[in-house]
């Protein structure tokens, strides 16, 4: 396993990271909680020490759960946590199933005390602005407040998570521009390049790292090429929707495999971890067969510029943008 540094936050991620929002009870129903902490033990006897996770998933489950896995080890890991959804207040009877977002200082404070208690630490490395709208800009307090977190020592350092709307990516370059966000969480992958495209120069100028999450699409750059059903209670859309022309990008890509000498699922994170700033991939791993597949993509040799030049290629030819001056890759 490689290991990148994030921005200039002074800390160090392996490449492939480990993203708990598919252990968590809305995305899955088939692992149980030993079976899940044997996953995140797994990734981190192979080299992983980046774990994305968020209060919101399964209401603090997933927190629990790594707190599990890292009992012994939380000195080795990097924790990404996120706050900015409300299910502490909230009422579910008045809105089922969704919760409502809230972006004050006091309540990213409380957020962040409660994810520390339930992750068993002293310390996130990594809080990120959950999914925040553009309003979330002016608000003064919540970076003043942020800052002092950080001196305080309960957080090593923030960063956004920007939303899979088009607004998305707005989000992402203002807070990094503005507020000058030392990190930004975007989805980006071979077959859908919108929010990158926005966001990795911006990104490389500031010195702002980039953590990809759905580099493979929702499994369309996988080998059976079918996008994950999530159940309709995924409120979140944690995967994006894709554009209109995904599934023919990606047929088009299938030649990758055989002359580059890795899965396809592997091309698609050594492509996204080719992109300017980026630090980490997030991959979804539900079993052990994907934890060994993911860790092994470090190590496979980097994707040659002529083929990053023409999986930019396939994406112009179907993205109405039309091709770049300069491929992402450069």
């Amino acid at each position: 396993m490689k290991y990148r540094a994030l921005g200039k936050t002074g800390i160090k991620v392996s490449e492939v990271g480990f993203g708990l929002w598919t252990l968590s009870s809305v995305q899955t129903r088939t692992t149980t909680m030993q079976e899940s902490v044997n996953l995140i033990s797994a990734a981190l006897d192979l080299g992983v020490n980046f774990f994305d996770t968020a209060d919101i998933y399964a209401e603090g489950y997933c927190e629990e759960l790594l707190a599990t896995a890292l009992r012994r080890r939380r000195h080795v890991a990097v924790i990404g946590a996120k706050a900015g959804y409300d299910f502490y207040s909230f009422n579910p009877l008045l809105l089922p199933g969704k919760r409502p977002q809230k972006f004050t200082a006091d309540h990213i404070r409380y957020a962040c005390e409660r994810s520390l208690k339930r992750l068993g630490t002293d310390y996130i490395d990594v809080l990120q602005l959950h999914y925040p709208g553009l309003n979330v800009i002016g608000k003064d307090e919540l970076f003043r407040d942020l800052e002092r977190l950080t001196v305080e020592g309960k957080v090593r350092s923030w960063g956004v998570a920007a939303g899979n709307s088009p607004q998305g990516a707005e989000v992402a370059l203002a807070v990094i521009e503005e507020r000058r966000a030392p990190s930004a969480q975007i989805p980006f992958s071979a077959v859908d390049q919108r929010a990158g495209r926005q966001v990795f120069p911006k990104a490389a100028a500031a010195g702002a790292g980039v953590i990809v999450r759905a580099p493979l699409a929702g499994g369309l750059l996988t080998p059976s090429g079918e996008a994950v059903r999530e159940p309709e209670e995924d409120w979140m859309q944690i995967t994006p929707a894709l554009p209109p022309h995904a599934r023919k990008i990606s047929d088009a890509l299938t030649f990758l495999p055989r002359e580059l000498g890795a899965s396809l699922a592997q091309v698609a994170v050594k492509y996204a971890l080719a992109m300017p700033s980026v630090a980490t991939a997030l991959p979804d791993m539900r079993s052990m067969e994907q934890v060994a597949e993911f860790t092994e993509t470090s190590d496979k040799p980097e994707i040659p510029q002529e083929y990053l030049e023409r999986i930019e290629e396939i994406y112009a030819t179907y993205d109405s943008r039309g091709p770049r001056e300069r491929p992402l890759g450069e």
